[in-house]
């Protein structure tokens, strides 16, 4: 599948903010740079295409999102003073609907940042303190403490050129957060990831059978697409019970096993 040329400049008719463009995990990632809005003159509006290799079924494109990371240190130290007022480059939003991935690439992305040497932390419904690189996993679920907690980390990110990433179910703009937090957030880097179709999950159920040193038969996949729930790690969860069943009762992997490894899960 080919990804998007370029993000979309089209702005949200009841408030004026940008959306996102959509980012598929098999897909390049598009980033958005809203610019001048919310009475902020001096930032100018801007965007620009970045284009990644195609990862292929069930790839994630963490380097892109590690490159826009670094990218937007750099620049941040490079001017020595704090971003002008609007312009966020530091923050980067990831959403879409449960189980598309989000959580792993915020987690793959903090990996890569403590492995390159900075401080860095990924917390769920959970602000991380002094860190040059937190990460914020299902945003919308804080609640009035723990969103203070987020604006003021926006702020220390902002001024020591820090990284702030998070994730939730919706666009900034739709969030059901503090005004002032979702306008910020708003101003940084913002992507949809879009789940997997039933082609690219089955490509992916087989990849995994594959990994773990078994052969998945197509009729197999076929009924634990129709009949399994439709997010991807649970599909995962099913077919690890299916492996380990099969070992257990050294047996190949059928539908009538399938059935009776999904009815003990139910």
């Amino acid at each position: 599948m080919v990804g998007p040329d370029s993000c979309c400049d089209k702005q949200d008719a009841d408030r004026g903010e940008p959306e996102a463009c959509p980012l598929h995990p098999a897909q390049p990632l598009t980033e958005h740079h809203p610019g001048q809005q919310h009475g902020d003159p001096g930032v100018e509006r801007g965007q620009h295409d970045c284009q990644a290799e195609h990862a292929g079924p069930g790839g994630r494109d963490v380097a892109d999102v590690r490159d826009d990371v670094d990218r937007a240190r750099a620049g941040c130290r490079q001017r020595r003073v704090p971003p002008p007022a609007g312009l966020a480059a530091v923050a980067v939003e990831l959403w879409g609907e449960a189980g598309c991935g989000k959580s792993h690439l915020l987690q793959a992305a903090v990996g890569q940042a403590r492995a390159a040497g900075p401080s860095a932390i990924c917390l769920c419904r959970a602000v991380p303190q002094a860190v040059q690189v937190g990460a914020v996993d299902d945003v919308e679920a804080l609640d009035r403490t723990g969103q203070i907690d987020l604006f003021a980390l926006y702020n220390r990110q902002r001024e020591n050129g820090g990284v702030l990433l998070v994730s939730g179910t919706q666009s900034p703009v739709h969030l059901r957060l503090r005004d002032d937090l979702r306008t910020r957030l708003a101003w940084g880097l913002v992507y949809q990831v879009q789940a997997l179709n039933d082609t690219e999950k089955s490509r992916a159920l087989e990849q995994h059978a594959l990994a773990r040193g078994f052969t998945l038969p197509p009729d197999v996949t076929h009924y634990l697409l129709r009949h399994g729930r439709r997010d991807l790690p649970s599909l995962l969860a099913v077919l690890d019970a299916l492996d380990a069943q099969c070992r257990r009762e050294k047996r190949q992997p059928t539908v009538p096993l399938l059935k009776e490894v999904m009815g003990q899960k139910n």
